[in-house]
């Protein structure tokens, strides 16, 4: 797919140029917008003179450019939002091991030594903690699913960060949320070289044309600048 704005090629699923950063998907309907004049810079206001400046469409809404995300931006966004994640997970995991507590506990049948005493509190201590560990994932992944579905969580906002479809640019929705929370999970489930394909994973944005990791091109998103 060559750019309409620049000229440059780009693979054919793009939605952003990889020279000009210009939005080339077609919007809905298969139009694209007028190109840019050559003129007129990415990043510079519409100039109040200039050949072909009186012929443009008055009512034409601006071309968006867009900028990839780099390694240490997503890096630092990555971080937040798992701290923000964990914080709001503590409280379903604290609920669900004090459920899981109380319901093996009235469970438990009257002992007559210390062993079986011994037995039910390691049966209940075991069990609280199994409750609270499966109540905090469950929270951290919907976390990553609403956030992904939603353009990105707390902390991509708070660096400045979106995440986008790929092929046009809106916002992902829940099933590409879905893929996109899962997805390193998944890929860290390879026998003995899951975790070194989990770090391969989010390193691949730094060479990727799109800075897209694996995740990213399962669920069809890239994380992009947010236009300010």
């Amino acid at each position: 797919m060559f750019c309409p704005y620049c000229g440059a090629n780009n693979p054919d699923d793009a939605a952003f140029c990889t020279s000009c950063r210009a939005t080339i998907s077609a919007p809905q309907g298969g139009v694209r917008p007028a190109p840019v004049p050559a003129w007129q810079a990415p990043d510079q206001p519409p100039a109040p003179s200039g050949p072909g400046y009186y012929d443009r469409d008055p009512y034409q809404p601006q071309q968006q450019f867009m900028t990839y995300a780099a390694f240490w931006p997503r890096f630092g966004a990555y971080l937040l939002d798992g701290l923000f994640a964990s914080l709001i997970a503590m409280v379903p995991a604290i609920i669900l091991a004090t459920i899981v507590g109380v319901a093996v506990n009235a469970s438990q049948e009257e002992v007559f030594t210390q062993f079986q005493r011994d037995e039910q509190t390691n049966d209940l201590i075991t069990s609280i903690i199994i409750g609270f560990f499966v109540g905090f994932g469950l929270s951290v992944f919907a976390y990553q699913v609403i956030a992904n579905a939603k353009g990105g969580g707390w902390g991509k906002r708070i660096v400045g960060l979106r995440v986008l479809r790929a092929r046009d640019g809106a916002v992902p929705g829940y099933g590409s949320g879905f893929l996109r929370a899962i997805a390193p999970s998944l890929i860290g489930l390879v026998p003995l070289v899951g975790s070194l394909l989990q770090l391969l994973n989010y390193l691949w944005c730094i060479w990727d044309s799109q800075k897209q990791t694996w995740h990213d091109k399962i669920a069809g998103t890239v994380v992009v600048v947010a236009n300010k």
